[in-house]
């Protein structure tokens, strides 16, 4: 079968549409605003200490506390975009480092602090760490390591008195 130039300069221009067509099908997906996923680095607030416990509601609301600064101070920082930017929402200048955060929903919300000077703090915020109520607090020389928050009123609070002891103590909303 012979072909004419006509059906040869067809044939080039549908191959040609072919490739762009796949070319712009591949490529649209690479746009600004459809941005690459994974991992990408994300700056915190200047001056931050290092970071200890970060957790996030969601895939834009997340919270995280850090270790003390130069000035004995431990912060909770809050975002509300994915990481992109951080604000302070909690500060503890009395020389204790937080030790975990957790979050029951959106709203409740339950930190606290190891032991430096007296006794250790829990804190809980019931909107979403705008501000954030001192709870009972226990005995002197306590410290908080972990929490395991079941509800508003039950939260199970864990310390590591060494290798072979651990002391887990019971903490009841008043």
């Amino acid at each position: 079968m012979k072909h004419t130039s006509h059906t040869r300069d067809v044939r080039f221009f549908s191959g040609l549409f072919y490739f762009f067509s796949v070319f712009i099908f591949l490529n649209a997906f690479n746009f600004q605003h459809n941005p690459p996923s994974g991992w990408y680095t994300q700056i915190l607030p200047q001056n931050l200490p290092p970071l200890n416990d970060l957790t996030f509601q969601d895939s834009l609301t997340g919270y995280a506390i850090t270790l003390q600064d130069a000035d004995s101070i431990g912060y909770v920082i809050k975002t509300t975009n994915g990481g992109d930017n951080w604000i302070y929402i909690l500060e503890e200048p009395q020389g204790r480092t937080f030790t975990d955060i957790e979050f029951l929903n959106a709203a409740t919300g339950f930190v606290c602090t190891q032991w430096n000077r007296g006794t250790s703090r829990l804190y809980k915020t019931s909107n979403g760490g705008d501000t954030w109520e001192l709870l009972n607090n226990p005995p002197t020389l306590f410290t908080y390591d972990d929490l395991c928050v079941l509800n508003e009123s039950e939260i199970w609070a864990a310390n590591d008195l060494g290798l072979e002891e651990v002391y887990f103590g019971r903490l009841t909303a008043q």
